[in-house]
């Protein structure tokens, strides 16, 4: 389990070197060729993804989550009173997992951009407190574009799935 938030540091794979930093991805055994900083470009208020737990590109699976809380910047309004985490956020959490999985295999990646959302389903709430599990598979990896497949649980109740197109800007 690696965090992606704190430190500064790439915080996912092991430190074999002693330098603070990640290696590899867990389960890639590709080696990584920058700090975090240079995979996920998402930062502040946007920057959702809190954990990676696996990253495999044998078993074409990454697996991540966001830790819901009170201090996210939709609680206050969106509801007062009843916070309900937005169906935009959390297909940014999708799409944060899907360039961190895209950028870890990809050489020489850009940005993965949203290019298409498809057969998205929203089954559930995600409120404070809750950790949004989010597993993404790909479908399609290529240079300049990826589609993916991904799943969002709350503890083992499903809240979310559908298909991303991302496009390399």
């Amino acid at each position: 389990v690696r965090s992606l938030s704190g430190s500064g540091a790439c915080t996912f794979g092991p430190d074999t070197d002693g330098d603070g930093l990640g290696d590899a991805c867990d389960g890639c055994n590709q080696e990584r060729s920058g700090t975090p900083d240079e995979l996920l470009t998402q930062r502040h208020e946007i920057e959702q993804l809190s954990w990676i737990l696996l990253c495999s590109k044998e078993e074409e699976l990454c697996v991540g989550y966001k830790e819901v809380t009170e201090n996210e910047f939709w609680v206050k309004g969106h509801f007062p009173g009843h916070p309900v985490m937005p169906g935009v956020i959390m297909l940014e959490v999708a799409a944060q997992l899907c360039c961190f999985y895209y950028r870890m295999q990809v050489e020489n990646p850009r940005h993965l951009a949203f290019g298409a959302l498809d057969e998205v389903k929203f089954r559930g709430l995600v409120t404070p407190g809750n950790k949004l599990y989010m597993a993404i598979r790909p479908k399609i990896m290529k240079v300049h574009q990826a589609i993916f497949y991904f799943q969002g649980y709350v503890a083992d109740r499903l809240v979310l799935e559908g298909r991303l197109l991302g496009i390399n800007i």
